[in-house]
């Protein structure tokens, strides 16, 4: 019998490795998670022998049956221990949990780690929101019939989706906005960088799991999500197929966007060299200009602060504050105390 203790609903455990299966609802799919053979080794040394494990974060699961285990948390560090040849391994034991809360634990577990592939992160963040919508429209429960099935993420999504749109779910209008679902999570980042992330979040679905196989940056996924609807899907389709143009992808994107061309004109237009420029490059020029259409509204207002002032300081008189009569004065000097303080909160003084 495996050795045990307990702490709450957690079970610590020495569990035999050939009851733990992996599922295929973890948010780090194989395909976007360049394995390091050297980095795998040392995590392997790094644990020691099963007499003498040196593992500090223990695995959690899942238990499904008495000999049937589910891995959530910790696939690399199992994978460690079958590389030292382990047959038995310290496990964090769960009884069966709510197919969201299961969920949310896997993302959370993946979400603040460097290497998380932003296309990974997008469908399984897309997905707490999908559900946290779902719990709102009372049809929750259907969604977790969803999750609970051994499918990808991709393809959860998909379902979740279908289920969501027969329910008449408008996404421009949810019952709980992405803000909020990032917020609960603990997504930290400033309002520009949110903005950006949410563009990556809006892409559509089967964008996501068609250039799920290829290699490409946050920066161009962002540059993809400028794109809407079937000129979206299209782009993406004709990156399957040609990996290559994932590294134009902010030339296609600015000549559709911008100039109106159509997929065909815009991809012809970038293998052919007249169009240039990164996804990178190109968020650069256009945070640029949000900064410089920004400082032009700061110097018009403060112009218009200056006419404004000139005309405050005739309307004041040559006796000042003083020629007024009460309470006409007194409104007066109230008044400007409060634009003095508006001022000061403006420049930071």
């Amino acid at each position: 019998m495996a050795a045990t203790s307990t702490t709450d609903d957690v079970q610590v455990r020495d569990l035999q490795i050939e009851w733990i299966r992996t599922t295929k609802r973890n948010p780090r799919s194989a395909k976007n998670h360049d394995h390091d053979d050297a980095e795998d080794a040392g995590l392997a040394a790094s644990i020691g022998s099963e007499d003498e494990s040196r593992m500090v974060q223990l695995p959690v699961v899942e238990q499904i049956g008495a000999k049937d285990f589910v891995l959530i948390i910790g696939e690399r560090r199992v994978n460690a221990a079958k590389a030292r040849h382990y047959k038995k391994i310290k496990c964090l034991v769960r009884q069966r949990l709510d197919p969201m809360a299961a969920h949310t634990m896997r993302l959370l577990e993946n979400l603040h780690r460097q290497d998380l592939h932003p296309l990974d992160e997008a469908v399984s963040l897309k997905i707490a929101w999908l559900c946290a919508n779902a719990e709102a429209m009372n049809v929750g429960g259907e969604a977790r019939e969803i999750l609970e099935k051994d499918k990808t993420p991709f393809d959860q999504l998909r379902d979740l989706l279908a289920l969501l749109e027969k329910n008449n779910f408008a996404p421009t209008k949810p019952a709980v906005s992405w803000d909020r679902v990032l917020d609960e999570l603990g997504v930290s980042m400033s309002p520009s960088e949110r903005k950006r992330k949410l563009r990556v979040l809006s892409l559509e679905a089967d964008t996501k799991k068609m250039i799920a196989d290829v290699d490409i940056t946050e920066a161009g996924l962002r540059a993809l999500g400028k794109l809407k609807g079937e000129a979206q899907i299209a782009v993406a389709q004709q990156i399957a197929e040609d990996p290559k143009l994932a590294s134009r992808v902010a030339s296609i994107s600015n000549l559709m966007y911008t100039r109106g061309f159509s997929v065909e004109e815009a991809i012809n237009q970038v293998k052919h060299g007249r169009a240039t420029g990164t996804a990178e490059a190109d968020e650069a020029k256009e945070e640029a200009s949000s900064s410089e259409d920004r400082a032009v509204k700061v110097m018009n207002a403060g112009e218009q602060m200056i006419v404004a002032l000139q005309e405050l300081k005739a309307a004041v008189g040559e006796g000042g504050l003083v020629a007024l009569p009460e309470p006409f004065g007194g409104l007066v000097r109230d008044a400007l105390k409060k634009l003095q303080l508006e001022i000061k909160q403006v420049v930071g003084a």
